[in-house]
C-alpha cells in the first residue's frame, strides 16, 4: 500500500442512520491512498455508531476509530482527528454527508495544478431518506477572504487543507460556526481554489432545513462582531447581504 496522501476527519455522534453512507463513500474513492479517523463523540447514546465504525475498521485498516471519553462537540472532535493525522492533506467529512467517488482524486489534481493549499467544491443538497436532489450549492472558482466574509460558500465536507494549515488554525469550539471561522483564518495565508462540479452530497435530514436558523444567524453575527471585530453598522450591512443569499440558497 502506498503512503497515505490524505486523512479524512469524521466526527460522529448518534449517527447510526447515516454513517455507513459516509464511510462507504470513502471505500469507493478512486484515490486509494487515504486514512480515515472516525471520532465518536462521548459515551452516551453512541453504542450503535461506535459498533458501525469499528466494523469498518475491522474490515479496512485505513479506518481508525477514536472515542471521546466525554462529549467534546464537532469542533474539538475534528481537532483531535487533525492531531492524530500524519498525512500531507486533511479533508473533513460529516457523518451525514457523502463524498463522490472522484472527490479526493479531483481535489489533489487541482491542488497540483494551482499550487493550492486550501480547496473546496460545489455540493449537492440531497433530501434524506428520499435521496432526491433539492439544490446544487455553487461556489466560485477562487475564494479570497473578502469573498468569504460576505458569504460563506464553503461547505465543511467539501474542504481539503494542507495539514500544516489545519494544525495552525484549529476549529474554535466557542464559535457557533466553527468551520466558517477556521476558513477565514486560513484565508489570511492563501486563497481557496474550488472544483466547480459538486464533489459532495450533503444529506438534509428531516427538519434540518429549518434547524435553528436564528442560531445560525447569531453565529454569523458573532463572526462579524467578536471574531472579525467589525463595527455594528458594517456588520448590519454584511448581515443584510447574508440574509438575501441565505434565502436564495433554499429557493
Amino acid at each position: 500500500m502506498n503512503p497515505a496522501l490524505c486523512s479524512i476527519i469524521i466526527p460522529a455522534s448518534k449517527a447510526e442512520s447515516t454513517i455507513s453512507l459516509a464511510l462507504d463513500s470513502l471505500v469507493a474513492q478512486t484515490c486509494h491512498d487515504w486514512r480515515a479517523f472516525v471520532i465518536v463523540d462521548g459515551p452516551e447514546g453512541n453504542d450503535a455508531t461506535l459498533k458501525i465504525a469499528n466494523d469498518y475498521a475491522a474490515r479496512d485498516s485505513r479506518f481508525e476509530v477514536l472515542r471521546n471519553r466525554q462529549n467534546l462537540g464537532a469542533a474539538d472532535s475534528r481537532n483531535r482527528g487533525v492531531r492524530a493525522a500524519a498525512t500531507p492533506w486533511i479533508a473533513f467529512l460529516d457523518s451525514d454527508d457523502v463524498f463522490h467517488p472522484d472527490k479526493l482524486e479531483r481535489q489533489l489534481a487541482l491542488a497540483e495544478q494551482k499550487g493550492a493549499s486550501f480547496l473546496c467544491s460545489a455540493y449537492n443538497m440531497i433530501s434524506y431518506p428520499a435521496r432526491t436532489l433539492c439544490k446544487v450549492s455553487r461556489v466560485p472558482p477562487r475564494i479570497a477572504r473578502g469573498d468569504l466574509i460576505r458569504w460563506n460558500s464553503i461547505g465543511c465536507s467539501t474542504v481539503m487543507l494542507r495539514s500544516e494549515l489545519a494544525r495552525k488554525y484549529p476549529m474554535d469550539a466557542r464559535a457557533i460556526h466553527e468551520d466558517y471561522w477556521c476558513w477565514l483564518q486560513c484565508l489570511q495565508e492563501c486563497d481557496c481554489f474550488a472544483c466547480q462540479e459538486p464533489l459532495t452530497d450533503t444529506l438534509l435530514l428531516p427538519g434540518s432545513r429549518n434547524h435553528s436558523k436564528l442560531r445560525a444567524a447569531r453565529g454569523v453575527w458573532e463572526i462579524y462582531r467578536r471574531h472579525l471585530g467589525l463595527n455594528a453598522l458594517r456588520s448590519i450591512q454584511y448581515m443584510c447581504g447574508y440574509a438575501v443569499r441565505g434565502f436564495l440558497k433554499y429557493i
